[in-house]
């Protein structure tokens, strides 16, 4: 079993009982991950700082390397995005430069396009996380979370679709002409 949950604390913190400490954080919660905390013995749980490129490299290409994944643009988790933008990249790498230099095509070119492809939604997905941040898991408690709670459930489903279709719906390039 694998769970996982954030929350914003000092670089470095290191907690005496990081279990006790989860459980603290996240003990208020539904009843069923109050169970699976309880159920998670302390030597299986891992605790590690998170760390992000608030801007993204400033290209994601640099002489013959692509830089994809968190090395061209970590966000922190709360978009839910990381894999699946560093699985976007692979098609990318394999559709815009893979196919187009075996056929022949200019690499520098092809890189060029991947970069000019792929960073503009990268960033705007690592600045989607950092705003979902700063009005979720870095929230202070108290009255601002239940105003946002409130403001959540009186927001219609509809519009939460809207909202979130730019992030999860993507579709692979054919392949752009460099």
């Amino acid at each position: 079993m694998y769970w996982y949950g954030y929350f914003r604390s000092p670089e470095g913190t290191e907690f005496a009982d990081e279990l006790a400490a989860a459980r603290q954080r996240f003990g208020s919660w539904a009843r069923w991950i109050h169970d699976l905390m309880a159920a998670t013995p302390a030597a299986g749980l891992m605790r590690h700082d998170v760390y992000h490129l608030p801007d993204g490299l400033p290209a994601f290409v640099s002489g013959r390397v692509v830089f994809t994944g968190d090395a061209a643009h970590a966000a922190v988790p709360t978009a839910g995005q990381c894999a699946a933008l560093a699985l976007e990249d692979a098609v990318c790498v394999a559709r815009i430069i893979g196919a187009p230099v075996l056929a022949g095509d200019d690499m520098t070119a092809a890189m060029a396009a991947f970069d000019q492809a792929r960073r503009p939604r990268c960033q705007r997905i690592v600045r989607t996380a950092i705003a979902i941040g700063r009005f979720g898991a870095d929230l202070p408690g108290g009255w601002r979370q239940r105003t946002r709670n409130a403001a959540l459930r009186a927001t219609p489903a509809g519009l939460m679709i809207k909202i979130g279709k730019p992030i999860v719906r993507w579709t692979p390039p054919d392949g752009v002409e460099p």
